[in-house]
């Protein structure tokens, strides 16, 4: 039997038709690049995927300004609390790798608390 290996792109989570680089990501993306960043050409990626999204959210807290903190905020509100939580139970249910789905079992709350101290 095949393994399903949860997307970890946000759009496959929150658009009807889970294409991926939709709205979403251009969104995250115009977000990164206010702030001066944009995904590595290393990186070989989208940067609607969740370990580009975590990264830009480390960024924003380095900086450490008031408008990085305020684009950390919104940016868990309007991005990573919509969609890691049911990235991160598809994760628990299907990986077997304990480290990932241990790192799932805290992420979810780890980011609400996260939100909520930056309110």
């Amino acid at each position: 039997m095949a393994r399903i290996y949860p997307p970890p792109y946000e759009s496959v989570y929150r658009t009807e038709d889970k294409v991926l680089m939709s709205h979403l990501a251009v969104d995250v993306q115009d977000r990164m690049r206010a702030f001066g960043v944009d995904v590595s050409d290393e990186f070989k990626d989208l940067p609607e995927h969740i370990s580009a999204e975590l990264e830009f959210l480390r960024y924003l807290y380095l900086l450490g300004e008031e408008d990085a903190l305020d684009e950390a905020k919104s940016f868990l509100e309007d991005h990573l609390l919509q969609w890691v939580p049911q990235f991160c139970e598809c994760v628990r249910a299907n990986s077997r790798v304990d480290f990932y789905r241990e790192v799932c079992a805290l992420l979810p709350e780890f980011l609400k608390e996260e939100f909520e101290t930056l309110r």
